[in-house]
């Protein structure tokens, strides 16, 4: 079953530009409709590669995670259950007692471009990615990384004051921060001013968190044999991509995986 886009949703379309400066040059890159399991239209993204400008280099190798026993590429995007990949890969890796998992990012990535070049080439590695929808994705690394002062996040620290600097120019550093050690924010710019912001500045800066697909997995460089929409990723569609990542006999769970990695913790 190679080539697979797993969906519920009656017409789910990715944007290959997402949330651009130009909302009118955003060009679907998927069109899929209501089926299980649905067959990955490459003559379709070809066409729309056809009409963006085109990157001629490959992504960072940080932006995947590989596993040459199974063969396996995957391109992981933060706010698109990132976390349970990481943990899959880690237990096909045969690693446990994970403490913190964006760590794991720098030992099961491919450690030189070369590796991961190697790997783009080879027909038999299996390429996926993991998506949501943009908007989606897009809310939630607003909320986790830069509504949610509860916490520190570096997001917060180096964003937050060049938002108000767009939003607020009259406010002052020193009213954002409670601290400089960790700080939390005082004042927590709305979704609106974030939005308001992001697209003034080149996509080129955008954080990991809110980047654009097309720029983190470059779909116009890479032949992926999957796409998954995770928005309604249910058993039976797990059970169908496992057994394409040839990983049905292991009887892997992904939210499985991730349970009992805490758990051991």
């Amino acid at each position: 079953m190679k080539g697979i886009i797993l969906s519920h949703s009656n017409i789910s379309t990715i944007s290959i530009y997402e949330h651009t400066n130009n909302a009118s040059a955003d060009i679907e890159i998927f069109g899929f409709k209501n089926l299980a399991a649905q067959i990955f239209q490459k003559d379709e993204i070809k066409r729309v590669c056809s009409q963006v400008l085109h990157i001629t280099d490959l992504p960072k190798h940080r932006h995947f995670l590989i596993n040459a026993e199974h063969k396996l590429l995957y391109c992981w995007i933060h706010k698109v259950a990132s976390t349970s990949w990481i943990a899959l890969f880690s237990h096909l890796a045969h690693r446990t007692n994970i403490d913190k998992y964006y760590k794991e990012i720098n030992i099961l990535s491919p450690q030189t471009r070369e590796q991961l070049y190697d790997a783009i080439r080879d027909n038999k590695y299996y390429k996926l990615i993991v998506v949501r929808h943009p908007f989606e994705r897009i809310v939630s690394a607003y909320r986790d990384r830069i509504e949610d002062n509860s916490k520190y996040t570096s997001q917060a620290w180096m964003y937050v004051p060049r938002i108000f600097r767009v939003t607020r120019p009259m406010l002052r550093k020193h009213l954002i921060f409670n601290s400089t050690y960790h700080p939390r924010l005082l004042i927590v710019p709305t979704f609106q001013e974030f939005i308001t912001w992001l697209i003034k500045v080149p996509p080129i800066t955008y954080d990991v968190h809110w980047n654009r697909y097309f720029d983190h997995c470059h779909p116009c460089n890479i032949k992926y044999d999957a796409v998954v929409q995770i928005d309604h990723f249910d058993q039976h569609e797990e059970l169908l991509l496992m057994h394409d990542m040839g990983l049905d006999r292991l009887n892997l769970s992904l939210k499985n995986i991730h349970k009992n990695i805490w758990r051991s913790n």
